[in-house]
């Protein structure tokens, strides 16, 4: 229609018809840009997360995880050590420690699978691995029953501790993890890798294997201390499924790639970053300022904020907490890893390799939506399915496959074949003619990975982030708004549609808007119209 409008000589009819679908155009623009301003105001503004209810801003837990950091032990429970009489046993050197940092609630539901996969370590005099255990339910559960959970886990070989318990919640172990650092960094030094686990979690290749591959040498690199194994979350429709709960969309907040799984492998140096006090309390403030209200939980982001803060920054803040512990936030751009993200997933990579960190999901959740093996998603799932929706011979299969991927771990799925025994005999079949050396490929980078699945409309999106990324807001805001009322001007100049029409249509349209806003806060369990009114104290505090 524009070419047509354009080539050759019209007459006065065929250019005011053409003047009106230009100035339809313009229309169209005007509330193009008009959504843009109202909805970059109410999302990436802060306004929104003014509602967000206070238990789930998750800051108590980063509070408590601070005082860990600078050594408050946080809890009035004492630690259980494997040395007996209260005292930790002496750790001999050893090359390639490993230590599993389990967060368990009352017991750890697949121990006889865990006591054959280290009966290899039974006999050691000076084991290769190391188990560190933080029971949230000690304290809440009957003593009896913690103290045979407790017995038992002491009977694991390379048992070394059962730490004092510190509070934590759904979407809160922040605190549980800087704790278990601290007393695994503490009690060895020759300890290269820290692994976190879940209570449900189970070993998908066998011990020599899973020990060769963690501390196997980086590429090129043969000397190189052990790398740290991140997942991220993905993005939903490029890297991951449509519907995967766990993945954001692509149209979020570029911070928001930053979102990763809690159960990662951190070599020694990136362990003694996550328990910085120093670099927890920049982290911390980072999200306060950036991330309270998002779609996700502080252990989902946190860990990796802080291990991406680079030294010169925290080099800082150790001269400034000299005199004052107020923190200053740097700006997110000043982190190479977010600058990176701004370009896309290829920058938010290359960050990751250059801090020393790899795109490695060595433990594998059946989240619904999240693998081709699953019927459906729901992107609002809270957690995994217990048993990932499949037949005990479909699961057992699986276990297998994700084994031969470099998968090292998996949870909510049981043992295959049931019982311990069968469970060892899968795995070690599975990846007994995988690699060389015994060491396993490297672990898919996304949770599950699928590829060529982005369409035309998650490209827009992912684009359009990618621009919202590298322009101020206020900039996008007051670009967004000139270009409407020029847009609006030339709809109403060029006969597209009436002054008065106009107005109308703009008042119902920013309507719309507000109670689309309205809805956003109103039917979701995780924001209050209330809340505002709380914090400025003109309501009472009650909790919800």
């Amino acid at each position: 229609r524009l070419r047509s409008c354009l080539d050759g000589e019209r007459s006065a009819s065929e250019m005011q018809a053409c003047w009106r679908w230009l100035a339809r155009v313009a229309l169209v623009a005007h509330l193009a840009c008009v959504h843009l301003a109202l909805f970059r105001l109410w999302y990436a503004s802060g306004l929104r997360n003014m509602f967000t209810r206070k238990e789930n801003v998750h800051v108590e837990d980063l509070m408590l995880a601070m005082r860990i950091a600078e050594g408050d032990v946080g809890s009035d429970l004492k630690a259980v050590y494997g040395g007996g009489d209260g005292k930790p046993a002496p750790l001999l050197p050893v090359t390639n420690r490993l230590a599993l940092l389990f967060m368990l609630r009352g017991r750890l539901e697949l121990l006889e699978a865990w006591k054959l996969w280290l009966d290899p370590e039974r006999d050691k005099r000076s084991p290769r691995i190391s188990l560190y255990f933080h029971l949230a339910d000690r304290g809440l559960a009957p003593d009896a029953a913690i103290d045979g959970e407790i017995a038992a886990l002491s009977s694991l070989p390379g048992f070394r501790q059962v730490l004092p318990t510190v509070a934590t919640g759904w979407c809160e172990l922040v605190a549980a993890q800087v704790a278990l650092l601290r007393a695994a960094l503490a009690d060895d030094s020759s300890t290269e890798l820290f692994v976190f686990l879940p209570h449900d979690s189970v070993p998908f290749a066998p011990f020599g294997v899973t020990l060769a591959t963690l501390m196997g040498p980086v590429l090129g690199a043969p000397d190189a201390a052990p790398r740290t194994r991140i997942c991220p979350a993905g993005v939903r429709g490029l890297d991951v499924p449509f519907d995967c709960p766990h993945g954001i969309e692509p149209h979020w907040s570029r911070s928001l790639l930053l979102k990763h799984h809690q159960w990662m492998a951190l070599n020694r140096a990136h362990a003694s970053r996550l328990s910085d006090p120093v670099a927890l309390r920049v982290a911390v403030a980072i999200f306060q300022e950036l991330y309270l209200g998002e779609p996700l939980c502080s252990d989902e982001v946190l860990p990796l904020l802080a291990l991406a803060i680079p030294e010169a920054i925290l080099e800082t803040e150790r001269l400034r907490n000299a005199t004052s512990r107020d923190v200053e936030p740097p700006h997110l751009i000043d982190l190479p890893l977010y600058a990176g993200a701004t370009w896309g997933l290829g920058g938010f990579e290359a960050e990751l390799r250059a801090m020393g960190a790899a795109q490695e999901c060595i433990l594998y959740a059946p989240w619904p939506g999240c693998h081709m093996r699953q019927k459906g998603g729901n992107k609002r799932a809270r957690s995994p399915v217990v048993g990932g929706g499949l037949a005990p011979q479909e699961r057992d299969v699986l276990i297998g496959e994700l084994a031969r991927q470099g998968v090292l771990f998996g949870r909510k799925l049981g043992m295959a074949g049931g019982s311990a025994s069968d469970h060892m005999k899968l795995i070690v079949s599975a990846t007994v003619a995988v690699g060389g050396g015994g060491v396993l490929p490297i672990a898919p980078h996304r949770l599950l990975p699928e590829l060529d699945i982005a369409t035309t409309a998650t490209w827009l999106k992912w684009g359009l982030a990618c621009v919202e990324a590298g322009v101020p807001l206020h900039f996008q805001v007051a670009g967004a708004i000139a270009v409407a009322a020029l847009a609006g001007w030339g709809a109403v100049a060029g006969q597209g549609i009436g002054r008065k029409y106009m107005k109308l249509l703009f008042s119902v349209y920013v309507a719309v808007h507000c109670v689309v806003f309205f809805l956003s806060v109103a039917l979701f369990a995780e924001y209050s119209l209330l809340e505002p009114f709380k914090r400025l104290g003109r309501v009472a505090k009650a909790e919800m």
